[in-house]
C-alpha cells in the first residue's frame, strides 16, 4: 500500500521535488526531478505516521505534519498496489528549515531535493479527468517559474521521468483535490 498526502493552506497545495537519483540504488530515481507528492510505502506504520515521516524527510523538514487533520480525498488501485491519497490541513511550514548534517547524509532524506513546490488552486485550470494535459502543463509551469532550471540539465527534458510523471496517479489525485477545492474551497 502507498499513502499519500497534499498539505493544503488557503487553497495552496505543498508539493515535493524528487531528487535526480534513487539514493537507495544509485540509478535515475522515478520521476527524477520532478514535482512529487509527499508520502510513500507504508511500512505497516499507521497512515498519518507515514505520510508525517515521508513529509518532513522529503521537504528537508519545511512541511511538519504532526498536528495537522488528515481528511482522505481518493483511493485507487493499479495492479496489486493500492494508493491512498489524503490532504491535510493545520500543518507547519518552514520554508527557512535546514538539516543537520546527519539528516543531510541520510538516504530517506535523499529521496526529495528539499523544494517545496506552492501550486495555488484558485488558478489551477478546471480538472477534465478524461485529458488531464491542460493540469499537467499547468503544474509543470509553475514548477519552472519558482525553480528555473536553464540549460539541458532541466529535469523536464528528460523523456523517461516526464512520461512517468505524467502517467503518475499524482495527476490524477491532485485533479480530484483541484475539483474539491474549487467546489467547497480547502482553507
Amino acid at each position: 500500500m502507498k499513502v499519500y498526502v497534499f498539505p493544503v493552506s488557503n487553497g495552496v497545495a505543498y508539493w515535493g521535488v524528487k531528487s535526480l537519483l534513487n539514493p537507495y540504488t544509485g540509478g535515475a530515481a522515478y520521476c527524477a526531478g520532478f514535482p512529487s507528492v509527499f508520502g510513500g510505502n507504508d511500512d505497516d506504520d499507521n497512515t498519518y505516521v507515514t505520510c508525517a515521516k515521508e513529509a518532513t524527510e522529503e521537504s528537508h523538514r519545511k512541511v511538519e505534519l504532526d498536528s495537522a487533520v488528515f481528511k482522505l480525498l481518493w483511493t485507487t488501485k493499479v495492479d496489486a498496489v493500492h494508493y491512498i491519497y489524503y490532504y491535510a490541513t493545520g500543518f507547519h511550514y518552514y520554508p527557512a528549515a535546514v538539516l543537520s548534517v546527519a539528516q543531510a547524509a541520510m538516504p530517506s532524506y535523499l529521496e526529495g531535493t528539499g523544494d517545496v513546490l506552492l501550486l495555488d488552486m484558485n488558478a489551477a485550470p478546471v480538472p477534465d479527468l478524461t485529458n488531464l494535459a491542460a493540469l499537467i502543463d499547468w503544474i509543470l509551469q509553475q514548477f519552472r517559474l519558482q525553480f528555473p532550471h536553464p540549460g539541458p540539465v532541466d529535469p523536464i527534458n528528460n523523456a523517461e521521468a516526464r512520461q512517468q510523471f505524467n502517467a503518475s496517479e499524482h495527476i490524477t489525485a491532485f485533479a480530484h483535490l483541484v475539483s474539491r477545492h474549487q467546489a467547497d474551497p480547502i482553507n
